[in-house]
């Protein structure tokens, strides 16, 4: 996945099998890829930190920043797994440091959720499907009707594709070139 040094991280209460149960979510600042999500009966920092190891897992590396709410779990983990991430919580939706980002995934998550009549078999592989779903199918308006795996990945692709096609191109108008003077020359 494409992620950033900069991660939002919130919970939220979801229904499984009509208990409640703690959601999870870790999504890069700046790309809105939805890195993680895991769903747990609490909210301690041991859940937390499973959390975080997740993203980790799923990022390929730990993030520089995490932003959260006032939660202390989320401290705690990173405590629990030793890594030097700079922590910044209490953050809010009216304050300088805001996780209206991750709020408002958390709003997208539970609307999805709600549409399926709550989480029922399978949960945790419709909720990987979900997030698999935000990041390569579902277009954000944010990113200007793009997905947040296409954003830079694709734009990387489009150079690549277009520098390419340019070089052949030109290769393919040098070769009629010289056909053509070659022609011309000799005939």
């Amino acid at each position: 996945l494409d992620a950033g040094d900069r991660w939002l991280a919130d919970e939220t209460v979801v229904k499984v099998n009509g208990k409640p149960m703690y959601l999870w979510n870790i999504m890069d600042y700046e790309t809105r890829t939805y890195i993680a999500s895991l769903l747990t009966s609490g909210r301690e920092a041991k859940d937390a930190a499973k959390a975080i190891k997740e993203a980790i897992k799923n990022a390929g590396k730990p993030p520089k920043t995490l932003v959260t709410d006032g939660l202390q779990s989320y401290r705690k983990a990173l405590q629990l797994l030793g890594l030097p991430t700079n922590h910044i919580s209490n953050a809010g939706l009216a304050k300088d440091e805001n996780n209206n980002r991750m709020e408002r995934l958390n709003g997208i998550v539970k609307d999805w959720i709600k549409q399926k009549r709550g989480l029922k078999e399978k949960f945790k592989e419709f909720i990987e499907g979900y997030r698999l779903y935000y990041n390569f199918i579902r277009p954000h308006t944010a990113l200007n009707e793009k997905t947040p795996a296409s954003t830079k990945e694709k734009l990387t692709k489009t150079l690549i594709e277009t520098t390419k096609t340019e070089k052949r191109a030109i290769t393919k108008k040098d070769i009629n070139a010289r056909k053509l003077i070659t022609t011309n020359v000799s005939g």
